[in-house]
């Protein structure tokens, strides 16, 4: 297969509608609270706080009090990103050709699964943090540990649909 020549697609205008501006907003929220929700917890920390947990919620693993910082700021670099590529669609690889017929459709179904890809994502980084802070406060199992795997099947589906979407919108 021919490698494609990004810069030959056509350069079409996408605008942000109310649900991706709702998604960014929803997923930068969510981090926020999770810098702030680690921040004032700080002090309540031990030295040594849990950081793995088996499937069930167990933690298996420990480290130092400064590695809980990790995941809000992993999260809020990752929300930057996304949005940062989001700006350019017509650089992104596809399923389908891309065409001067089906670009707009296609530039926004891409846009649609990243959106919804970065607010479930930082969702889930969220989670993690919160859940990080009250296992260790409180020496118990990660609060809905099953949840995890459930987000991680919910990302999966979120990029199953817009590949579908895709193809159909050839």
């Amino acid at each position: 297969m021919p490698l494609v020549d990004k810069g030959s697609r056509p350069e079409v205008e996408i605008e942000r509608t109310a649900l991706h501006r709702a998604l960014s907003l929803i997923g930068l929220l969510s981090l926020l609270l999770s810098v702030w929700f680690v921040w004032s917890s700080w002090g309540s920390l031990p030295e040594t706080v849990y950081t793995h947990f088996d499937a069930s919620g167990t933690p298996n693993g420990a480290g130092p009090r400064l590695t809980i910082i990790l995941v809000p700021a992993v999260g809020l670099v990752l929300w930057i990103a996304i949005g940062l590529v989001i700006r350019r669609p017509r650089t992104f690889n596809y399923a389908v050709r891309i065409t001067p017929e089906n670009a707009k459709a296609q530039y926004g179904i891409a846009i649609d699964l990243l959106e919804w890809t970065r607010a479930e994502t930082s969702l889930l980084m969220a989670y993690l943090g919160w859940a990080m802070v009250e296992s260790t406060i409180h020496r118990a199992s990660l609060p809905g540990g099953y949840l995890l795997m459930a987000a991680a099947m919910g990302l999966m589906a979120t990029v199953v649909i817009g590949m579908i979407r895709s193809v159909r919108a050839r």
